[in-house]
C-alpha cells in the first residue's frame, strides 16, 4: 500500500512539473508548432470492479481513478502485484495521467499493461469493439470518444480451497487531433492591414479552446488571452500575432494582424503651419509605415505628391494646403501655409467684453476692403457671420482673411421649472438680440389631491385629481349608478273604459313622475234571457259598472238542425273508406288470435273467434250507416 501511495505522488509531481513546462513554453516560447501526435506516456485511471471468491462467497469492492490496483499472485503465497495500464502515441514527451472524461491528441494509441495476462479491449462510444489482445493492443483511430476495459481473472481451486480474482476496469477518453480555427486573422503575415478595430477569436469543435494567445508589437511574450481578442483604437501599433491550443493540447499556427490607427504626421522647414511666409519652405509626411503626402494649391485639385513637397522662392503666390495618408488609410489632418513674396500681413484683435473685432497691420500704405468694401483700420466690426477682409500692400500683392462673429450671449432671465415643462436660463445676444436656452432643470411633477364623488342614482361616481401646484385635474371612473328607489302612489282610480294614474317619487334624490294605469275593462255576466217562439234574447251587464247590452240569439234549434245537416253531407263521401279502415283493423286483430289459437291447437277457440270476426264486421258496418241518421233523430228531438 505504501509503494502504491509513492507511485501516485510521483505521478502527480511529475503532472505539476510538465504542466509548469508547458505553460512556460505557450508563454514565452516560439512560434514553431507541437506536433500532435507528441504526447506524454499516460498512466491511465480507471474505474470500475475488483471482485475477491472464497468458497464463503465472493466481495465486490467499486475503485474510481485509480492508477495502480494491486491484487494477490494466488491464493497461497500472500504475495501481490500491480495492475498498470499505459497509454502512449506516435511520440513521447514526459508523463501524465489519463482520467475519465480526458482529450488526448495522437490518433496512434498505444495501451500496455503491467500483466501480460490481462486482457485489454478498445471500444468506440457506441459499444464496437475496435481491437482486443492480451497485454498490449494498438490501434490508429479517428477522432471521437473510446472507452478501454481491462480485465484480469484468475481462479483456482474448489470446495473449502476456491480461491478467484477478477478485475473489471475501463477508461473513457475522446481523441482530437484537429487544431482549434482561428478568425479575423491570416497566416500571412502580410495578409491583413487595418485602422480599425478588431476581433481575433478561436473556436474548436473537438475538446474546446485552451486559450489563445496574442502577442503584441515589439514583445517576445505571448499571453494567454481568454477565446477572443479586440484590438480597439488608440492601441499599440504594429503587427500582432496569435495561435491557440485546445484541450488535447492541439497548437494553431501562427496567425497576423497588421494594425495602425494613428495618423502620419507632417513636419514644416523654413515656416509654421497656419502662418504667412515669404521664402522658401519644404513639407514633409512621417508614418511608422509608409506615408503619402497630397498638396493643393488654393482651389486647384490635390495631388500626390511622394513623401515631402518644396515651395521655392518663386512659386506661385497663394495658400497651400497639405495632408498625408498612410497604407492603413489613416489621414493626418489637414495643413496649411500662406506663401507670399513680401506679402502684406495684418491681425484681429478681439473685444474684452463682446464679440466684436478689429483689424490692423502694419504697412503705411496698405489699404483693406471688408466683404468687398473698403474698410478702416482698427474699425470695430460688429455684424454677425462670415467675413472676408482683403488686405492689398499697393503693388499687386494682397492677403485673404477669411473669419466669423459668432453671438456674444450674455445670461438673463431664469424661468423655474412647472409641474410639467422644464425650467430654463435664456440667454440672449447682446448685438443682434437672438435668444438661446440653456440650463435645463427637470419638471418638477404635479402633486394631486384626490377628491371622490359617490354615484348617484342615474350617474356614475368618480375621483378626482387636482394639482394643487398649477390646477391641471384628470378624472377616474367610480361606481356604477345605484339606481332609483321609487315609492308608488295610485293618484286616480282606472274605470272599465277610462285610464287610472299612479305617482312614482324616488326615495333617495326625489326624482318623480306619473305614470297611467290602464282601464279594467267591462266585467259582464248573463243576467237575464227570454225565448220567444224559438228566438232567444239575452241581456248582459257589468259587474263594475253597471253598464248593459242585449244579445239576439236567433233561433237555436233551426241553427242545431242546420249544422247537423251539414256534417251529414260532409261525412257521407268518407263513409266507405272509414268502414274499411276499421274493418282493417279489426282484420289484423282478429287474425292475430285465431293464428295464436291454431299454434296452441284450439280449434274450437279458433273458429268461435271466426264467427266473431264475422259479427264485428256488421257491427261495425250497421253503426257507420246508422250514426247519420242517429244523429239527426237526436237533433229533431231536441228541437
Amino acid at each position: 500500500m505504501t509503494n502504491t501511495k509513492k507511485k501516485i505522488l510521483s505521478v502527480f509531481f511529475i503532472e505539476i512539473i510538465l504542466a509548469a513546462f508547458l505553460s512556460f513554453g505557450f508563454c514565452f516560447g516560439s512560434e514553431t508548432q507541437v506536433s500532435a501526435a507528441t504526447m506524454p506516456e499516460y498512466t491511465v485511471a480507471l474505474t470500475g470492479t475488483v471482485t475477491k471468491t472464497t468458497w464463503g462467497g465472493s466481495n465486490t469492492t467499486d475503485i474510481s481513478n485509480q492508477t495502480v490496483i494491486s491484487v494477490p499472485k494466488s491464493n497461497t503465497s500472500g504475495q501481490t502485484e500491480d495492475i498498470v495500464l499505459y497509454l502512449t502515441g506516435t511520440s513521447v514527451a514526459g508523463t501524465s495521467v489519463l482520467y475519465d472524461g480526458n482529450y488526448i491528441a495522437s490518433s496512434q494509441l498505444n495501451f500496455r499493461t503491467t500483466l501480460s495476462g490481462d486482457t485489454l479491449t478498445l471500444m468506440t462510444s457506441d459499444g464496437q469493439q475496435v481491437v482486443s489482445e492480451q497485454g498490449a493492443i494498438s490501434a490508429n483511430v479517428s477522432d471521437g470518444r473510446y472507452r478501454i476495459q481491462l480485465n484480469h481473472s484468475k481462479a483456482s481451486g474448489a470446495g473449502y480451497t476456491k480461491w478467484g480474482i477478477n478485475v473489471d476496469v475501463s477508461c473513457s477518453f475522446v481523441v482530437d487531433t484537429a487544431a482549434p480555427v482561428i478568425q479575423g486573422a491570416s497566416t500571412s503575415t502580410t495578409g491583413i492591414y487595418t485602422n480599425e478595430a478588431f476581433t481575433v477569436a478561436a473556436s474548436d469543435a473537438g475538446s474546446g479552446v485552451k486559450a489563445l494567445y496574442m502577442k503584441e508589437p515589439n514583445s517576445n511574450v505571448y499571453v494567454a488571452v481568454g477565446t477572443s481578442k479586440t484590438i480597439i483604437r488608440g492601441s499599440k501599433n504594429g503587427r500582432y500575432s496569435f495561435y491557440a491550443v485546445d484541450n488535447s493540447n492541439n497548437r494553431t499556427s501562427t496567425y497576423y494582424v497588421n494594425f495602425d490607427d494613428i495618423p502620419p504626421t507632417l513636419s514644416i522647414s523654413g515656416a509654421d503651419f497656419g502662418e504667412t511666409v515669404a521664402k522658401a519652405f519644404i513639407v514633409s509626411a512621417k508614418d511608422t509605415n509608409s506615408a503619402t503626402l497630397y498638396c493643393r494649391y488654393e482651389t486647384e485639385g490635390w495631388k500626390e505628391v511622394g513623401t515631402s513637397y518644396y515651395v521655392s522662392n518663386d512659386a506661385k503666390d497663394g495658400i497651400y494646403y497639405f495632408y498625408a495618408v498612410d497604407k492603413f488609410g489613416n489621414r493626418s489632418e489637414e495643413y496649411w501655409v500662406r506663401f507670399m513674396a513680401a506679402e502684406p500681413v495684418g491681425r484681429f484683435i478681439k473685444s474684452n467684453t463682446d464679440n466684436t473685432v478689429y483689424f490692423t497691420w502694419d504697412g503705411d500704405y496698405w489699404t483693406a476692403t471688408l466683404d468687398g468694401k473698403s474698410y478702416t483700420k482698427g474699425t470695430w466690426i460688429k455684424t454677425e457671420g462670415k467675413h472676408t477682409i482683403v488686405l492689398s500692400n499697393g503693388a499687386g500683392k494682397s492677403t485673404s482673411y477669411p473669419f466669423s462673429i459668432e453671438h456674444y450671449f450674455v445670461k438673463g432671465e431664469t424661468v423655474p421649472p412647472t409641474c410639467s415643462e422644464q425650467g430654463y436660463t435664456e440667454y440672449k445676444c447682446s448685438q443682434c438680440g437672438e435668444t438661446k436656452k440653456e440650463d435645463y432643470i427637470e419638471a418638477t411633477g404635479h402633486s394631486y389631491k384626490k377628491t371622490t364623488k359617490p354615484p348617484t342614482c342615474t350617474e356614475m361616481g368618480e375621483t378626482v385629481y387636482t394639482c394643487e401646484e398649477c390646477g391641471f385635474e384628470y378624472k377616474e371612473e367610480g361606481d356604477y349608478p345605484s339606481g332609483h328607489s321609487y315609492t308608488a302612489t295610485v293618484v286616480k282610480s282606472p274605470s272599465c273604459t277610462e285610464d287610472g294614474q299612479r305617482h312614482y317619487r324616488c326615495d333617495k334624490c326625489g326624482y318623480e313622475y306619473t305614470a297611467a294605469i290602464p282601464a279594467t275593462g267591462h266585467d259582464y255576466s248573463i243576467t237575464d234571457e227570454q225565448n220567444e217562439e224559438g228566438n232567444t234574447k239575452r241581456v248582459y251587464t257589468c259587474a263594475n259598472c253597471g253598464d248593459t247590452y242585449t244579445q239576439d240569439l236567433g233561433n237555436q234549434a233551426e241553427m242545431v238542425m242546420n249544422y247537423v245537416e251539414y256534417l251529414f253531407e260532409q261525412y257521407s263521401p268518407y263513409m266507405i273508406w272509414v268502414f274499411l279502415a276499421t274493418a282493417g283493423v279489426w282484420s289484423v286483430f282478429m287474425g292475430i288470435m285465431i293464428i295464436i289459437a291454431h299454434k296452441h291447437e284450439e280449434k274450437e277457440k279458433a273458429k268461435k273467434m271466426l264467427v266473431n270476426y264475422l259479427i264485428g264486421l256488421v257491427v261495425i258496418f250497421g253503426i257507420l250507416v246508422a250514426a247519420p241518421f242517429l244523429v239527426r233523430g237526436i237533433a229533431a228531438l231536441v228541437t
